[in-house]
């Protein structure tokens, strides 16, 4: 038996068929995934102001919104610290929030230099 990808698991749990739905919006995949990078900073800059002002609400939907582009786009890199944004922004861990939030910027300038994008 095949294993799934975490991001076929994730789909399956969530309920969403992955890529098939996002394609259903007109762009081709490669189109998709310059929208997100273009989209990505402006989230990361949400998040950021969202936690300086002690909105965790904001935080983790911002994050649970990125997690969903990850999954679509196969983005595995920017996955964990996306996770951990979302934990420490759910405990109201200021510092750990924004620790996680660094490393995923990180993760996404280092995704981006090697991409190919």
């Amino acid at each position: 038996m095949i294993e799934k990808k975490d991001s076929e698991k994730a789909a399956e749990q969530t309920g969403s068929s992955g890529l098939a739905d996002v394609f259903k919006v007109g762009l081709e995949g490669g189109d998709l995934v310059k929208e997100a990078i273009a989209e990505i900073p402006e989230i990361l800059e949400e998040m950021y102001a969202a936690l300086y002002g002690s909105d965790f609400e904001m935080v983790q939907d911002r994050a649970h919104y990125l997690k969903n582009t990850i999954f679509a786009l196969q983005m595995d890199l920017l996955l964990p610290s996306c996770v951990l944004v979302s934990e420490r922004s759910r405990e109201q861990d200021v510092e750990g929030a924004r620790k996680a939030l660094g490393d995923l910027n990180k993760a996404f300038d280092t995704w981006k230099d090697t991409s190919g994008y």
